[in-house]
């Protein structure tokens, strides 16, 4: 059984295999709550790969390893997301594909805000733009676009 804080978890499964020019794995976490697939290069030559999704992740329990605050403030939050990012060589720098943030929330008693449709971020060799995304709620908003980021 995993414990994360001091809240119990659904139990997690992971594997990993090393060979000469990479770090391969995956598992899942949480029972499905968290899964992954993964591609690590150890040189230069080495693809990259990155397949992810979270399913109504509360990820401020995670925050619980480190510090009780977040469950003494009452903090909640949600993650829903699916990654998929790789490339030929170069690492995670190089890396091309998307991550979709289909839900996100946060709250902290009577004061929230979440997404009201889908964020995609696209990334094409490294370089990361996102379409023009907002969460809103009860008290506040967050509104931003990424253009060309590296």
């Amino acid at each position: 059984r995993l414990i994360i804080g001091d809240k119990s978890a659904e139990d997690s499964t992971f594997k990993l295999k090393l060979t000469h020019d990479r770090l391969e794995g995956g598992g899942h976490c949480i029972g499905d709550v968290v899964s992954a697939e993964f591609v690590l290069p150890l040189t230069d030559s080495a693809p990259f790969s990155l397949k992810a999704k979270t399913t109504r992740w509360n990820f401020a329990n995670f925050f619980s390893i480190f510090s009780s605050a977040a469950r003494q403030r009452d903090i909640q939050t949600l993650l829903t997301t699916s990654i998929d990012l790789q490339s030929d060589k170069g690492g995670f720098a190089k890396a091309s594909g998307e991550v979709a943030v289909n839900e996100i929330s946060l709250r902290r008693g009577a004061i929230g805000i979440k997404n009201s449709s889908p964020v995609r971020f696209f990334v094409r060799s490294g370089v990361v733009n996102a379409n023009p995304f907002s969460l809103e709620g009860e008290g506040g908003y967050l509104k931003g676009s990424i253009f060309d980021s590296t």
